[in-house]
């Protein structure tokens, strides 16, 4: 029974590195620029914290893009009506970088872009090795379901 257990996690997790594998692809391959206009500048306030602190998100949307993650001192000089230049990765749709056509000289990428398109995985795919050459460790099998979860909400929330 315990076998069967471990090849199904196994299973779960093969294909949560294949998942993976293509996030990475399209974080890696060149995407196609679009010029459009700003729709929607729009924040998120998240529920506070014990502390009293409080998260907040800062959103551009245009009319190809659903909303996308800005950084705060970009958000500031956005404006409904404005110009920007965006970066699409080729197979998800998602917004590789942005760029405020008159008021930025550099581009800059949405801010959970890097995490959920390079590095979580690259550390699913890594786990997924260690575990397929580790047989005899579940906890990386866990451990990899677990990132793979993360990955999952964040990049598609």
């Amino acid at each position: 029974m315990k076998k069967k257990i471990d090849k199904l996690l196994l299973g779960i997790l093969s294909f949560m590195a294949l998942l993976s594998f293509t996030l990475l692809i399209d974080y890696l391959l060149p995407g196609e620029d679009k010029e459009e206009g700003i729709l929607v500048v729009g924040t998120k306030i998240a529920a506070g914290t014990r502390g009293g602190a409080r998260a907040t998100s800062y959103t551009l949307s245009t009319p190809s893009s659903s909303s996308f993650y800005v950084n705060e001192f970009d958000y500031f000089k956005a404006d409904e009506g404005d110009s920007i230049l965006l970066n699409v990765s080729p197979i998800y749709g998602e917004v590789n970088s942005y760029q405020l056509i008159d008021k930025m000289k550099n581009s800059n990428s949405p801010p959970t872009r890097f995490l959920t398109s390079l590095l979580l995985p690259l550390i699913i795919i890594g786990l997924c090795v260690a575990a397929y050459f580790v047989k005899e460790t579940p906890q990386l099998i866990w451990a990899g379901l677990l990132v793979s979860i993360i990955t999952i909400i964040i990049f598609f929330a």
